[in-house]
């Protein structure tokens, strides 16, 4: 099949199809009494039930054959199994279409590794989908009502896939995410012996027509849910965002990054209305039932462990400039002030304390305009021979090209640890939040809580990391034509001058320490120390999945020129 390129797949399926051709010719007949397979007891069976149907044929002869669809579409039976054919279409060919290009995306395997991932599901879905048939006749044979069994068998193959996909949104290594999406499919098959055999059941007589109309909704349900899911995952993540932080700031541990990935979203949505139809047709569904279940659907697919919200405290409390003090302006009472670059110099400023670990953010609007040249930093550091540094480097550009955010992490005075990114948002038109979360576990950059990148304690593996050193943070703006843009081919046109950014929301809660304090005296006893901070969670690590395959432009960690072999600390960071 690799040697057969890329229609390789499709050419074994049409011949197999040549292949099925000589079975299907063998092994048929043209009515069931001419069949060498058939056993006396079934052509009974078979035969009985013709003569029903020719008496019901009868009975109908002098009426049309096909109803009227206005008379079928007034039945609320109808839009019940029309409804139930799209909504089960859509998360079918959802899990069917995105499975590899999720396993690609969100753990990073290759294409032909996903393949074999996500062939396991549907294999299981076609035994899982003999013993549901199995059960049903069973359960039919012991007395149960028809009806009542359709709806079983219904309630598992909408909410059995709704319970996996909130498991599949905590899952952390493709294994684990394939057991997940294997439990989705093969419960799924469950609603074969729910909604679509109960097209029979309802209008034997019409069951061809209502296949026809429920499988149409189906099929543009499943064009909608394919397509549309990238789509509707980032209108989702760009308007609904908002809405949902709201309900989410009331439940600890939630935060905007923590949303499902395109297939998780749609398949959300399906399942979500799933079930709310399954219970309106159980008679058990009330007004508050939906609005619930949403909630519900929001919160199970977004439970994370985000840093604590930042407490915004006046810049004079815990800063003070360090150079050119004329170039700093104060507003709203000393709390905001901006930093102002001309052709003489730019300025800066550094916390009065230093710290050993913990949570510092602040609120930035970059240089607008043409700030090619130019650098805003944000950065902690302990200044000596052998520093620990932790940077943010906000690169200027010309006008109308995105700003450059460049993160380093110096290490008993290693660095060379870069990484770019641009950002999904401009810069300068808005205050954004830009924070470190730095532990004796990990060290976390977030962009309005969503983590770009990771740098975590691998001194096991002979990487040194910041632990003993305590770092003041500082920020600056100032020139730097000679490497910012475009490696130093953009010159900082003065012309423009003076450069201007602007900071307010400074946040500070960290372990205050002397410069010579090896360990903090709380250390272990702090927020930030606690287990749920030493790692990210599964959406954290999906967040991040999505800045590196979306908006990353360099990585050391797969710089294969400057590191033939990959840094030991990048696998453990799960940052490639």
């Amino acid at each position: 099949m690799l040697q057969g390129g890329a229609f390789g797949p499709f050419v074994i399926f049409g011949l197999s199809g040549f292949l099925w051709v000589l079975v299907w010719v063998s092994a048929t007949s043209s009515t069931p009494d001419l069949s060498p397979q058939i056993s006396k007891s079934e052509l009974e069976y078979i035969q009985n039930k013709r003569q029903q149907f020719f008496m019901v044929e009868n009975k109908l002869k002098t009426t049309k054959v096909i109803p009227l669809f206005r008379r079928l579409l007034s039945k609320l039976q109808t839009w019940s199994l029309i409804v139930a054919n799209a909504m089960h279409n859509w998360g079918f060919f959802v899990i069917l279409s995105w499975m590899p290009i999720y396993f690609k995306t969100i753990y990073n395997v290759d294409l032909r590794q996903a393949a074999w991932l996500s062939a396991v599901p549907w294999s299981m879905m076609a035994l899982v989908g003999y013993f549901a048939g199995l059960c049903s006749d069973v359960l039919i044979q012991r007395g149960l009502g028809v009806t009542l069994t359709r709806k079983i068998m219904q309630s598992i193959g909408f909410v059995g896939p709704r319970i996996a996909l909130i498991g599949l949104t905590m899952a952390t290594i493709p294994s684990i995410a394939s057991a997940w999406l294997t439990l989705a499919v093969s419960l799924k098959s469950f609603s074969h012996f729910g909604f679509l055999v109960n097209l029979q059941e309802i209008a034997p007589q019409y069951s061809g027509v209502l296949h026809g109309m429920s499988n149409t909704a189906g099929t543009l349900a499943a064009i909608l849910g394919t397509v549309g899911a990238g789509f509707f995952a980032e209108l989702v993540r760009s308007k609904i965002l908002v809405l949902v932080d709201k309900i989410r700031a009331y439940i600890k541990g939630l935060h905007p990054s923590a949303f499902l990935h395109p297939p998780q979203i749609s398949l959300s949505l399906s399942l979500t209305l799933n079930s709310f139809l399954l219970l309106r047709e159980m008679g058990s569904c009330h007004s508050w039932t939906l609005p619930l279940v949403v909630l519900f659907m929001a919160v199970c697919g977004a439970m994370g462990a985000a840093p604590r919200k930042p407490v915004d405290v006046p810049f004079g409390r815990n800063y003070v400039p360090t150079w050119a003090f004329d170039h700093i302006k104060y507003f709203n009472g000393g709390s905001d002030i901006q930093l102002y670059l001309d052709k003489y110099t730019g300025t800066g400023f550094q916390s009065k304390g230093s710290y050993l670990f913990g949570h510092f953010s602040m609120q930035i609007k970059m240089v607008p305009g043409d700030s090619a040249g130019t650098v805003t930093a944000f950065y902690l550091s302990s200044q000596n021979s052998e520093h620990d540094e932790i940077d943010f480097e906000f690169l200027g550009n010309r006008t109308g090209q995105p700003y450059i955010l460049q993160t380093n992490v110096f290490s008993g005075g290693k660095g060379d640890r870069e990484q770019r990114i641009y950002l999904w948002f401009d810069p300068t038109k808005e205050y954004h939040a830009y924070s470190v979360l730095w532990n004796l576990y990990q060290i976390v950059f977030f962009v309005d809580d969503v983590p770009i990148r990771v740098f975590k304690n691998s001194a096991d593996l002979g990487v040194k990391f910041p632990f003993n050193q305590p770092m003041k943070i500082y920020s600056s703006l100032w020139n730097a034509d000679d490497w910012a843009t475009r490696g130093g081919l953009e010159k900082t046109d003065w012309s423009k001058a003076p450069f201007v950014a602007s900071y307010k929301s400074f946040h500070i809660d960290g372990c205050e320490a002397s410069v010579e304090a090896k360990f903090c005296a709380t250390q272990g006893k702090r927020w930030w120390d606690q287990k749920e901070f030493q790692d990210l969670d599964a959406v954290q690590y999906r967040s991040l999945s999505w800045v590196r395959q979306k908006y990353t432009i360099y990585n050391y960690c797969t710089d294969r020129i400057r590191y033939p072999t990959m840094p030991p600390e990048c696998n453990r960071d799960r940052d490639i």
